[in-house]
């Protein structure tokens, strides 16, 4: 067994979710953070 050929078991692992890249991966424009209040705003 060497440490370059280890895997994580199957299942284990989620893809990240990597929002504000475009309309097209359905999180683009607001990013999942809805229209209006403090949690929607940056800062």
């Amino acid at each position: 067994m060497e440490l370059n050929n280890l895997k994580p078991a199957e299942g284990s692992t989620k893809k990240r979710k990597r929002v504000g890249r475009g309309e097209g991966s359905g999180h683009g424009g607001t990013s999942t953070r809805g229209h209006k209040g403090a949690k929607s705003r940056s800062g």
